[in-house]
């Protein structure tokens, strides 16, 4: 638990969050948001695991390197490894556990109220979703009314990055993919790469028949940081080959959180009982 505590004081999270990910604060009602370090699950280092679900699932921190891209909160079903965005900052994440709770509950209860307490979400705030509950529910096709999604929405629960109003950079939802965004993603966040019109013109690390680790290597030979990096969070390789891939990528940055989840990575796969030979 020392190694993830000192990722999440480096990315600069509140301390509220940062308690909440450490179960400091207690998440009543919901049952999709165990302690992380229960069992460790095969993903890319441009995931950093927050939460582990009720089955093979993490929800987390999307982070890339090397690239403007914003880092965003994801949910990843390890069975189809596939990313969904979820929210683009802490105020948006509790929102959502919130809606979650009046969901199952079906009314607001003193678990919920105790809970915003906890984390010191103002009772204004809460009443806005709940007035947002009253009138929508939890169907409404868009985020826009929900408090702290005014600014900026996202594509879960109910959106789609095809529709007005998403101003994100995460490249695909379920019914589109924005093929200018593929160029600063890796395969985990595109469903379907088949559905992109133009595939001849995708970057290499996109392609499902590359050798992804000769081309990680070709990258490291040219100093290539950005494809180096994508290329090491695509699909198809060997849990030992990450390692060793991601250790080298390493030395050529002096990015101190860059270190931090590499060395965090490493650390939590070699306690793990995952085969060295098994693929992500």
């Amino acid at each position: 638990m020392n190694a993830l505590k000192q990722v999440i004081k480096e990315l600069n999270f509140t301390e509220d969050f940062q308690k909440l990910i450490l179960h400091q604060i207690k998440i009543p009602i919901l049952d999709t948001y165990n302690p992380v370090w229960e069992y460790w699950y095969p993903h890319p280092p441009c995931l950093i695991p927050l939460f582990l679900g009720t089955g093979a699932e993490y929800t987390g921190l999307l982070h890339h390197f090397f690239c403007d891209r914003k880092q965003i909160f994801v949910d990843e079903s390890l069975e189809w490894s596939y990313f969904s965005e979820r929210a683009s900052n802490e105020k948006q994440f509790v929102t959502l556990m919130i809606l979650d709770m009046l969901e199952i509950e079906e009314e607001l209860t003193e678990e919920i109220e105790q809970f915003c307490k906890d984390i010191h979400y103002s009772e204004d705030d809460l009443q806005k979703i709940v007035t947002y509950w009253d009138e929508y529910g939890y169907g409404k096709e868009h985020t826009s009314p929900l408090v702290y999604f005014t600014d900026r929405e996202t594509i879960i629960p109910f959106g789609d990055i095809e529709r007005s109003g998403y101003e994100g950079d995460f490249p695909a939802s379920m019914n589109h993919i924005d093929t200018a965004l593929c160029y600063n993603a890796c395969n985990f966040e595109i469903e379907d790469i088949n559905r992109i019109t133009d595939l001849k013109n995708i970057p290499n690390w996109l392609r499902e028949d590359t050798d992804k680790k000769a081309l990680f290597y070709n990258y490291l030979s040219q100093n290539k940081l950005k494809e180096e990096w994508f290329t090491l969070n695509s699909k198809g390789w060997k849990l030992k080959d990450v390692a060793e891939a991601l250790m080298q990528l390493r030395d050529k940055t002096n990015d101190k959180l860059f270190h931090q989840i590499a060395d965090y990575w490493v650390y939590t796969y070699e306690l793990s009982d995952c085969d060295e030979t098994e693929e992500y």
